[in-house]
């Protein structure tokens, strides 16, 4: 009979399971070649199914609350010491900082070499220490010395962030830049009719994702005789600030609300461009990549961007979109004014912007990276 080669496990950390916003987590472990993947996490939350892949949570049985704790503060927990032995895990790879100073301690009892991918926020913390901080908070800072040391590979979601990880101390010849992906099969690209005055915002509503610069920007256009209208797909806390705006001013603005990728898909089809003004003012945290920006150019959509973290390296100034200055309303809307009215002029931007995506943003070839850095790690030890 021919001998089979079993695939060497593969362990995706990440602190719940699993949230909406985390669908790269979902796409990590099911686009695996050549390792065996399983899912860990410390807590079990509603939002994309993991079903099908093996997965531990700690928070499962009695007492959850209690054994959270528990690993959080101490880093062990024997299920899921016995849960990576039984798969035969060979590779631990965390999604954010924080995930992986919580399985850290674990990783180094059990001798198995541990990937970080940090995606952003959980690098904010140096300029955050004279703000309030959770003990969770002060006890991941007191860890991320260590964990940069233990690390055995540092992967950043931009070069943006590549650049900002130094700064904390961390080794040079640990850090990757490898961008997270997008499936252009999902994101087809297939436009159809669009309404060429249409705009859409995506994205959380919260002070830093610049979406009250874009209602600013709205009034302008209106101001100067463009009708255009936009789309509010998303929550957060600044939703009832933004929407007060748009009314007291009287502008076409709809607010959607939550929605699937699934949504977000068909209303791209139906839009003219995609805004993201995300803002650093009064110290609010730079975007570190902005996926949004990359599943737009995918349906072919031409973007508008700030020049705010990793937004600059997702797409092509001048030609898949138009890179913008911070809280500058006017700018914003001299830039989306070039992409609304005309179609022969949007469709040209938006084919270049698929064709931008599939060539350097392609899901397949992010993950193969992850396979070929895992073979290094592994041929190391």
């Amino acid at each position: 009979m021919p001998s089979t080669i079993e695939l060497p496990g593969l362990l995706i950390y990440a602190p719940h399971l699993l949230p909406m916003g985390q669908m790269y987590v979902r796409e990590h472990a099911i686009r695996m070649q050549r390792y065996k993947p399983v899912l860990a996490g410390r807590r079990r939350v509603e939002g994309i199914s993991i079903e099908g892949i093996p997965s531990f949570t700690v928070d499962d049985g009695g007492f959850s609350a209690l054994r959270e704790l528990r690993f959080m503060v101490t880093g062990n927990n024997a299920g899921l010491a016995d849960f990576i032995v039984k798969h035969r895990v060979k590779i631990i790879h965390a999604h954010f900082g924080p995930g992986a100073a919580e399985i850290m301690p674990l990783a180094a009892q059990l001798n198995i070499p541990l990937v970080v991918t940090f995606h952003g926020w959980d690098l904010k913390i140096r300029g955050e220490r004279k703000k309030f901080a959770s003990g969770y908070e002060r006890l991941y800072r007191w860890r991320l010395p260590r964990l940069l040391r233990q690390a055995s590979e540092i992967v950043c979601v931009s070069r943006n962030w590549h650049e900002r990880i130094l700064t904390f101390g961390c080794p040079p010849e640990k850090v990757r830049t490898n961008y997270l992906g997008i499936d252009s099969q999902f994101f087809d690209g297939n436009r159809g009719q669009f309404d060429p005055l249409s705009i859409i915002y995506v994205g959380r509503l919260i002070r830093r994702k610049g979406v009250h610069t874009l209602l600013k920007a709205l009034e302008i256009l209106r101001d100067r005789g463009v009708r255009a209208k936009l789309t509010i797909v998303g929550d957060g806390p600044e939703a009832e600030k933004l929407k007060a705006f748009a009314l007291q001013g009287k502008l076409p603005v709809s607010f959607l609300g939550k929605r699937t990728p699934v949504e977000i898909r068909e209303l791209l089809r139906q839009t003219a461009v995609l805004c993201a003004p995300s803002t650093t003012a009064e110290g609010e945290m730079a975007e570190a990549l902005g996926l949004v920006l990359l599943e737009a150019q995918a349906m072919g959509v031409p973007v508008v961007g700030t020049r705010n973290g990793g937004i600059p390296e997702t797409f092509e100034d001048g030609q898949t979109g138009f890179l913008v200055d911070q809280e500058s309303p006017s700018g914003l809307a001299d830039a989306l004014v070039k992409l609304l009215g005309d179609e022969s002029v949007n469709r040209a931007f938006g084919q270049r912007a698929r064709a931008h995506i599939c060539e350097r943003f392609d899901i397949a070839q992010s993950h193969k990276s992850l396979e070929e850095l895992y073979d290094r790690v592994l041929a190391r030890r």
